[in-house]
């Protein structure tokens, strides 16, 4: 019987591409005194490259932007300020969204967030989604001072939420910090497809919509009730 659902935020419930590249054409067109004679589209290409799908820290995308381009070392901070203020005008949901937040809201299911990052920033990103009031914990991984894969911030959550990992399904994106971490952690595990990563073997579930997410635990938890039979 599945009694807890535990969920990652970004490229999971948050559309981080989409809202990325929306947020970096923004930037662009606020900026384009200072970016002097660079092209939008030059400069968006290598921003993403930069970023890395997030993994390389902002401060260091716009060093080696500012340093590529030749401009003023004093742009970098300015661009990072700019990012950091406007951002989270431009957090747009994953497929399915609406829907699964409705389904989550009538769910006796315990709910939780488990995300790396910085503690403000994330809890914007949350803010601008509307989630605060879904989810009965939510973990930051610089406010717990533990970040994913660790195994220890998949057993807060666990713990938070009143749960047995045998009896909670982990829904992310990314194949290690997510899927690996929490099947390792006894977990169930459901794999939002994600183009930039090889879809992870350890995953019990490949959904391509959040929509899908109902069905799998309304079926996981049918076998259950014809099993106990």
């Amino acid at each position: 019987m599945i009694r807890g659902i535990l969920f990652d935020l970004d490229g999971t419930l948050l559309n981080r591409s989409d809202s990325l590249h929306q947020c970096i054409r923004a930037q662009y067109e606020r900026n384009c005194a200072i970016l002097n004679d660079i092209e939008s589209q030059q400069y968006l290409n290598d921003f993403i490259t930069l970023d890395r799908n997030g993994y390389n820290h902002k401060k260091n995308v716009y060093k080696s932007l500012v340093e590529k381009y030749g401009l003023d070392k004093q742009a970098s901070d300015l661009l990072l300020e700019d990012y950091y203020f406007h951002f989270h005008n431009h957090c747009l949901p994953i497929k399915g969204f609406d829907r699964l937040i409705h389904y989550l809201n009538q769910s006796p299911c315990q709910l939780g967030l488990i995300t790396n990052g910085e503690t403000e920033f994330q809890q914007n990103t949350i803010d601008a989604l509307s989630l605060a009031d879904v989810f009965h914990c939510i973990l930051i991984s610089e406010q717990e001072g533990l970040k994913k894969p660790s195994p220890e911030i998949f057993q807060r959550g666990l713990s938070m939420l009143g749960v047995r990992a045998s009896e909670t399904i982990f829904v992310g994106d990314h194949p290690t910090n997510d899927i690996k971490a929490a099947k390792k952690s006894g977990m169930g595990t459901i794999w939002v497809y994600n183009s930039h990563y090889e879809k992870p073997s350890e995953a019990d579930f490949t959904i391509h919509s959040l929509t899908e997410i109902p069905d799998i635990i309304t079926s996981l938890n049918k076998e259950d009730n014809d099993e106990n039979r």
